[in-house]
Parts: structure tokens; sequence; C-alpha cells
């Protein structure tokens, strides 16, 4: 999974340096001058993450069939049989990248079930992005900076030190992690901005932002 993200990166980073300037303009009506414009423009471009009738809503919310389509193109993943989750129709539109974050290991749910509609929190997309990045969750995870550390599930307290010490994933303040927040669309292509930036620098580099 490492090098399979590593060499996506590095393939997406060349490949944006190589498009002409004209090329890297989603021209969304409600992204100028957002913060995170350039992101929302960057992974547009790579075909990662769309809008919808020339909005690219940028402050709405992600579910998890939203994030597992996110992770399903950006790793290339491999077509998959039913997962079998219980309330994931074969014929939903996010049923196919479901099925793949689920054989990838990436979405495991719960209680047979995937909760595809359901806004994801920043929690479980921490984890999600961190299983994708193919990152060892922290052992004996130091969470005290935060003072909300006590929001965060147990499932989740190792990828978020792990990914917060690699500054892929920054508090929503300087003392706060807001687990069991939401996570909109513009913040989540951020996180992909960094995961770049952190892990696609040096060809065949390997992922070390944690210890086991």
């Amino acid at each position: 999974m490492k090098k399979k993200l590593l060499s996506v990166l590095l393939a997406l980073s060349l490949m944006l340096t190589l498009l002409p300037a004209a090329a890297l303009a989603a021209s969304y009506s409600d992204t100028a001058a957002h913060w995170a414009e350039s992101s929302i423009e960057r992974w547009s471009d790579y075909g990662i993450i769309q809008g919808n009738n020339g909005a690219f809503l940028p402050d709405n919310n992600l579910t998890r069939a939203h994030m597992a389509t996110i992770l399903a193109k950006l790793l290339k993943l491999p077509a998959a049989e039913s997962a079998g989750f219980t309330d994931v129709d074969s014929a939903a539109w996010y049923a196919d990248a479901v099925n793949r974050c689920a054989a990838a290991g990436i979405m495991l749910g719960n209680a047979g079930k995937a909760n595809p509609n359901a806004t994801i929190t920043r929690a479980q997309a921490i984890v999600m992005l961190g299983r994708a990045l193919g990152i060892t969750p922290k052992a004996n995870a130091d969470l005290s900076g935060y003072e909300d550390a006590a929001a965060v599930p147990d499932y989740a307290k190792g990828y978020v030190a792990a990914m917060s010490e690699a500054g892929i994933v920054k508090g929503t303040s300087a003392t706060t992690v807001s687990p069991m927040a939401s996570i909109d669309r513009a913040a989540t292509v951020t996180i992909l901005d960094r995961a770049i930036g952190t892990y696609a620098n040096v060809d065949g580099a390997e992922i070390t932002a944690a210890d086991s």
C-alpha cells in the first residue's frame, strides 16, 4: 500500500506540473478567494473530487460514501466483489467504491453496515486516510496536547497521533482536534495536499510517520 500510494502521488504531482496553466482552472462559481481554492482546483484537475452543476460546495460535509469514492480514485483501487454490507445496494452510485475500499482494508464498516450516507466524522476520516496512506497508528498515542483528547474514539487515537505528528492532519485550533465534528470538502483536499508534501518529495521514499 505504501509504495502504491507513493507512486500515485508522484504521478499526480508530475502530471500537474506538466499541465498548461489554462488547464488548471476549475472555474467553480463558489471557490473564488476561498482559503482552499488552489487545492480545490488541483484535485479537481486530477479528477479525484468534482463539483456539481458548476459549483464545488467547498464547505459541504462529506459522507462516508464520498470519502470511499475519493480514496478509490486516488489509489486506483482494483475492482472488488461485494463486501456484503447490508446497507449498500449493488445499484448505488457508491457501491463500487465502497467495495473497493473494503477489500483494501480502508473501510471496515460496523456490525455489517457501511453507513454510506452518514456524514463522516473527522475521526473516521483520519482513520480511513491513515489506512489509505499506509500509516502505522502510534502505539500508546499521546494526545495530551489536545484538550478534547478524551473525545477521540479508541480506534482512532493511534491514527490521530501519527497523522498529527506527520503534519498531515491539523487540529481545528491549537488545542482541539474535534474528532466527532464533520469534515468538509475543502478540508479533505487540503489534507491530500499535505500528503503529497510529506510523502511525495523523493521517489521510492518510505512512509515513516509513526512508530509501531
